[in-house]
């Protein structure tokens, strides 16, 4: 009997670079449950830490409970539950199993995004944590998010966030031990998927399923990858982004993206040509102004949104007042 407890699994990458299509892969094996995205994980650690106390514990749970993203979740627990966590990680796990136990699988793991960003944290969280961090070519990535009703708003926000998105990511992972992340290229998953995910398999020490990697006996969220079949159609989006993309946008992308491009083997289409700093500038403002618009539009997740900025605002507050404080 195996004692040890399982090892938290964290999918990201900036977003639309295929955390969705990597998740759907990884939960195609028996063992490893993922439930759609949280995004509440990193900000409430750094907003209210470790429960001190019942009461702590209770409120934390609650704070979870209402959570919208959580409460699509569908599962019936009580705040009260929470109430012997002593410490954020024992929360997270509660919340998590009671997920798995839906799908009657024992491991967990997360596909959120922007998590990318948040790495050194999770594992602050779980120090066993295991991060899977899928990269894509910018310029795809870039007219994809662009064009997302709840994406950039335009190429100059998209590219930016690639770039540190990926950045993030890969500076994290460098100060992790091998076993503790791994990347992944979206390009190659959808080239060589079954080669793919046995490395991915084998990093997270799961044995490759022996029906292969593409079915799934759960039909408790939408979208599983049910054939190979399905992988043409996206193979065929690959390059789609050289039609859809004007030529003074793939130059835009490429501008800001073109030395991490490099150094990832995705070429650029000719010379780098710098961006005036007039025209940053008033990308710059655009972005700015389009990231709040979006962040409270619609009715569907302006509460969510809300909770994490009084989170977030809570943590500034506090760290004024006490540089000791996290």
């Amino acid at each position: 009997m195996n004692d040890k407890p399982e090892r938290p699994i964290f999918i990201v990458g900036s977003p639309r670079s295929g955390t969705g299509f990597l998740r759907n892969m990884v939960r195609t094996h028996p063992r490893i449950s993922i439930p759609s995205e949280s995004h509440f994980i990193p900000h409430f650690f750094k907003s209210y830490s470790d429960p001190k106390n019942a009461a702590e514990a209770i409120r934390l749970g609650r704070r979870i409970k209402n959570f919208g993203r959580v409460r699509e979740w569908g599962l019936e627990f009580s705040e009260v539950e929470f109430s012997n966590c002593r410490k954020y990680s024992e929360a997270i796990t509660l919340l998590f199993s009671k997920w798995s136990l839906t799908e009657d699988k024992p491991r967990w793991g997360d596909k959120t995004p922007h998590y990318v960003r948040h790495i050194s944290t999770l594992i602050e969280i779980f120090p066993n944590a295991q991060i899977l961090h899928i990269i894509r070519d910018p310029r795809a990535v870039s007219r994809s998010w662009s064009k997302h009703p709840l994406g950039s708003g335009n190429i100059y926000s998209a590219a930016m966030q690639w770039r540190e998105n990926v950045m993030a990511g890969r500076n994290a992972g460098a100060n992790l031990r091998p076993e503790s992340y791994m990347e992944i290229r979206y390009e190659q998953l959808l080239q060589n998927p079954k080669a793919s995910m046995e490395s991915v398999f084998r990093f997270l020490g799961e044995s490759t399923p022996s029906d292969g990697v593409v079915s799934s006996t759960s039909s408790t969220l939408p979208h599983p990858i049910a054939c190979t079949g399905m992988l043409d159609g996206v193979k065929s989006r690959m390059t789609a982004w050289r039609e859809e993309l004007t030529p003074t946008e793939i130059q835009l992308v490429e501008a800001i993206a073109a030395d991490l491009m490099i150094e990832l083997e995705y070429e650029p289409t000719g010379p780098i040509r710098p961006l005036p700093r007039i025209r940053s500038f008033i990308w710059k403002m655009e972005t700015v102004i389009v990231h709040y618009v979006r962040m409270f539009q619609g009715s569907k997740r302006w509460k969510d949104n809300s909770r994490l900025l009084a989170a977030k605002t809570r943590r500034r507050l506090l760290r004024r007042w006490s540089p000791t404080d996290r």
